[in-house]
Order: structure tokens, then C-alpha cells, then sequence
């Protein structure tokens, strides 16, 4: 049962660096991670900010395009949702939402529940 769900609000100029704070947070406590965004540039830039400021190598899932599992996984949640083989592997994990405040929308809930994730973070610059 997921007890916490924070919804953290930051500007769009940092977009892609608190993801990588909240990463790197979880990970310190030996979590495995998997965020989520509804579009490629913004998983691209997630990925490009956690390898470049943790040395964390995120394995990416976007349509056409995934690489080997890793301890943080970066993917677009319309690809992510049609794989079940992923939901499989990332169970359990801690889920980031980019744009958590689309995160109450019903391929977001579906998602959420077939992930079963330990938490829930929601990250927004809107407010």
C-alpha cells in the first residue's frame, strides 16, 4: 500500500535536474527507479541529466528503442504501457511521474496499479 504521494513542483528551466536529485536520493537508499514521461524529448533529456550528474547509465524504453535493464529505467508511459514484459520486470519499484499532474488521468492509474511501485513521486511546473 502506497502511503506517500508527493506532487513536487518546480520550474520548466529545471525540468530534467530535479529528476535526476530524486534518482540519485533513491537510489542512496538502494531503491531501483522508474520514471515516466508522455513525450521522447523529455525521457531524452531525464536519461541525459541522471547520466550525467549520478554516472547512472538509465536503461530507456521508448517505442523502437530500449536498452538493457538497469537499476533506473526512463520511459515513455504509452510504450511502457504496452509492454507487459517491462511492467513485469520494473514491479515494485520506485515510479517518478514527469508531469504528475496528468498522473490522475486513467493510463496513468492503470499503469500505477500494474506497477505496483513502492512510491509514487508526481513532478510538475504546473502548478
Amino acid at each position: 500500500m502506497i502511503i506517500n504521494r508527493p506532487l513536487r513542483i518546480k520550474p520548466s528551466l529545471i525540468h530534467a535536474r530535479v529528476s535526476f536529485l530524486v534518482v540519485r536520493q533513491y537510489r542512496e537508499l538502494g531503491l531501483e527507479v522508474v520514471v515516466i514521461a508522455h513525450r521522447l524529448q523529455i525521457v531524452q533529456q531525464i536519461a541525459a541529466s541522471i547520466k550525467n550528474h549520478t554516472g547512472l547509465n538509465p536503461q530507456l524504453i521508448t517505442a523502437g528503442h530500449t536498452t538493457p535493464l538497469q537499476p533506473v529505467s526512463v520511459a515513455m508511459i504509452q510504450t511502457l504501457a504496452k509492454r507487459d514484459h517491462w511492467i513485469q520486470a520494473l514491479k515494485g519499484r520506485v515510479l517518478i511521474i514527469d508531469e504528475g499532474h496528468h498522473s490522475g488521468s486513467i493510463s496513468y492509474k492503470n499503469l500505477r496499479n500494474r506497477l505496483e511501485p513502492q512510491a509514487v513521486i508526481g513532478l510538475t511546473a504546473t502548478p
